[in-house]
C-alpha cells in the first residue's frame, strides 16, 4: 500500500462515520482542555492528572472510535468501561507514559540549554543591564526571605527584561518537549490496536514485540505516521503559542501564561481529533503484518531459549507452545470481545 493509499484508507474510516467521529473527537479535546484548564487554579496540576484522568480518556476514546468502525453502539457506559480498562493489567501502560515523560524532559532541558546559551549571549551583547539584572535575581534566589512576589515584581518591573528572557527561552523549549511527549505517546498508542487482536500475552510481551517491528521498519514506520498526523504537530505549536501570547495579555505571569497555551494546544488539536483516531487504525492495519512477523520471531526466540535452558515435561511443553500459538495467532473476533467486556 502506497502512502497515498493509507491516507485514503484512513480517511474512508473518516467517511464511514462522519458525524460520530466529529462529536466523540471534539468531546474528547474539550473534555481535555477544560482538565488542563485547571492549571489556572492550581499550577502544574495537569502534569499530575495528565497520566490518570487524560491518557485513559485518550485510550477510552481509542476504543470507542474502534467501535464505530465494527459498527457498535457508542454510549457513556462504554465510555466509562473503556477509561476503567486502561487500569487493567493487560492496558496499563500502553501509551509509555513513563517513558514518553522522561524524553520529554531531556529534551527539554537540551533544548533549553542551547536556546539559552544563544539568547543569553545576544542579551549581554544588546542590553548591557540585563547583566545586573541577573546578578540582582541570583542574589535574591540565594536570599532566605525569597518569595514569589519578589520574584514576580522583577520579571515585571522597568524594562523587564528578565521576564522577556524567560518567554524567549522556556516557551519555545517547553513546546519541543510537548511535541515529542505527545508524538511518543501516540506512536506507543499502536500497542493497543495489537493487544486487542491478540488472544493471550502480557503487557511487557506486548511491548516487546511492538518494539521489535517498529524496529524493523523505524523509518518507514515514522514517514508514514508523520504523513497522517502531521496536522496535529502544527495545531500543538500554534495553539500552544497562541495561548502563550493571549495569556501574556491577560496576566503578565508566566504559570499563567503556560497554563493559557496548554489550554490553546489542547483545544485547536480537537479539531484534528475526528481524523486523528482514524488515522491510528488506518496505521495499524497497514502494519499489521509486520506485527505477525515480528511476533513470530519473537515467540520462536522465547521458545528456543526456554527449550535450551529448561527441561520442559511434554505436559509444560505443550502448555508453552499453546500459549505462544495463541500470541502468534491473532483473531479479529478478540478485539469485539474486548471491547464488550
Amino acid at each position: 500500500m502506497a502512502r497515498s493509499s493509507l491516507k485514503q484508507h484512513a480517511f474512508e474510516y473518516y467517511k464511514n462515520a462522519p458525524v460520530a467521529s466529529w462529536i466523540l473527537g471534539l468531546t474528547t479535546g474539550i473534555v481535555i482542555a477544560a482538565f488542563v484548564a485547571l492549571d489556572l487554579l492550581l499550577p502544574a496540576l495537569s502534569f499530575f492528572i495528565f497520566p490518570f484522568l487524560i491518557i485513559p480518556i485518550l485510550f477510552s476514546t481509542t476504543l470507542q472510535f474502534i467501535s464505530i468502525k465494527t459498527n457498535q453502539q457508542v454510549t457513556m457506559m462504554t465510555s466509562l468501561r473503556g477509561f476503567g480498562l486502561y487500569f487493567r493489567r493487560d492496558f496499563f501502560g500502553s501509551f509509555s507514559y513513563l517513558s514518553a515523560l522522561l524524553k520529554a524532559i531531556f529534551t527539554f532541558l537540551v533544548t533549553e540549554l542551547m536556546i539559552s546559551s544563544i539568547v543569553s549571549f545576544a542579551f549581554m551583547s544588546f542590553f548591557p543591564e540585563f547583566n545586573e539584572t541577573v546578578l540582582s535575581f541570583y542574589e535574591l534566589l540565594q536570599s532566605e526571605e525569597t518569595q514569589l512576589e519578589s520574584l514576580n515584581a522583577m520579571f515585571t518591573s522597568e524594562s523587564g527584561l528578565m521576564f522577556i528572557y524567560f518567554c524567549i527561552v522556556f516557551f519555545p523549549s517547553m513546546c519541543v518537549a510537548i511535541v515529542y511527549f505527545i508524538y511518543n505517546i501516540s506512536r506507543s498508542s499502536i500497542m493497543i490496536y495489537y493487544r486487542l487482536h491478540v488472544r493471550a500475552g502480557n503487557s511487557r510481551l506486548i511491548r516487546y514485540i511492538y518494539n521489535d517491528a517498529r524496529r524493523r521498519n523505524m523509518g518507514r514506520m515514522i514517514r508514514d505516521y508523520l504523513s497522517l498526523n502531521w496536522p496535529l504537530y502544527l495545531l500543538i505549536v500554534l495553539g500552544f503559542g497562541g495561548g502563550a501570547v493571549g495569556g501574556y495579555f491577560w496576566q503578565h505571569d508566566l504559570m499563567t501564561m503556560f497554563a493559557c497555551s496548554l489550554i490553546g494546544a489542547a483545544f485547536l488539536t480537537s479539531f484534528f481529533f475526528p481524523f486523528y483516531f482514524n488515522n491510528q487504525q488506518a496505521f495499524y492495519d497497514y502494519y499489521v503484518n509486520e506485527f505477525k512477523i515480528s511476533t513470530e520471531n519473537v515467540s520462536q526466540m522465547l521458545l528456543d531459549n526456554l527449550q535450551a535452558n529448561i527441561n520442559f515435561s511434554q505436559e509444560e511443553k505443550e502448555r508453552l507452545e499453546k500459549t505462544l500459538s495463541d500470541i502468534k495467532n491473532p483473531q479479529d473476533d478478540n478485539e469485539n470481545d474486548d471491547l464488550n467486556k
